[in-house]
């Protein structure tokens, strides 16, 4: 979806892996996303995917300012709830180790698409951004973030197959969306919808935006 994106406006990556050693925070990483940025005249287009749009979510919170417009990728209503709370939750109630809770989650993240790929490389990846992603969840206890909207324009985007955030997870944002914003669904693509309809999903991005700075295709934007 960046290829795809990157044929019509600047695309910026901003990323934050932490140290073993360091506490979980999103509050942290969202002042070093403001550090990152803080010195461009920009008003960004901020884009995030899970508990990447939770972070970007509380960044137009905090920094309305310095955003334009907001784009969440599988993002339940209740922000907090990521993948990883999925995971730490069949670990607890299965009693199942961390091996085969990787697994599970692999394949229901994924679904008949992990058919295509190596299941292995991805276990990988997901165990990496289990130690790596500043979440605040853990197998000890899951944590939950504030609810709610921004003032900044919002578009909220999920896949209608996707195991984790359900019709339950994702339906309060319907009740607030403010003028001008939108929800929209990809027919299918679970919770990586956007990896594999990166056009699909790339178009209603545009169209989003395009709704709301007509003239953005004439700008480097981010």
């Amino acid at each position: 979806m960046i290829n795809y994106l990157s044929n019509s406006v600047r695309i910026g990556i901003w990323e934050y892996k932490q140290d073993l050693d360091e506490g979980s925070c999103i509050e942290k990483t969202v002042v070093l996303l403001y550090d990152f940025i803080k010195s461009s005249n920009h008003k960004f287009h901020l884009i995030g995917h899970g508990i990447n749009g939770a972070i970007a979510l509380l960044f137009a919170r905090s920094y309305p300012q310095r955003v334009q417009t907001l784009t969440l990728l599988s993002v339940a209503y209740q922000t907090g709830y990521t993948w990883h709370v999925y995971y730490y939750n069949k670990r607890y109630l299965l009693n199942i180790s961390r091996e085969r809770a990787l697994i599970h989650t692999a394949q229901t993240l994924f679904g008949n698409q992990v058919k295509d790929y190596s299941l292995n490389s991805l276990i990988l990846s997901i165990d990496m951004d289990l130690d790596q992603a500043p979440s605040h969840h853990s197998l000890y206890k899951t944590m939950s973030l504030a609810p709610g909207n921004v003032d900044v324009p919002l578009m909220v985007c999920s896949s209608k197959n996707d195991a984790i955030l359900t019709d339950a997870e994702l339906g309060g944002w319907s009740k607030i969306l403010k003028p001008g914003d939108i929800f929209w669904q990809c027919e299918s693509g679970n919770h990586f919808f956007h990896f594999f309809f990166p056009e699909k999903t790339g178009k209603n991005i545009l169209n989003f935006w395009r709704n709301h700075y007509p003239d953005i295709l004439q700008k480097l934007s981010f």
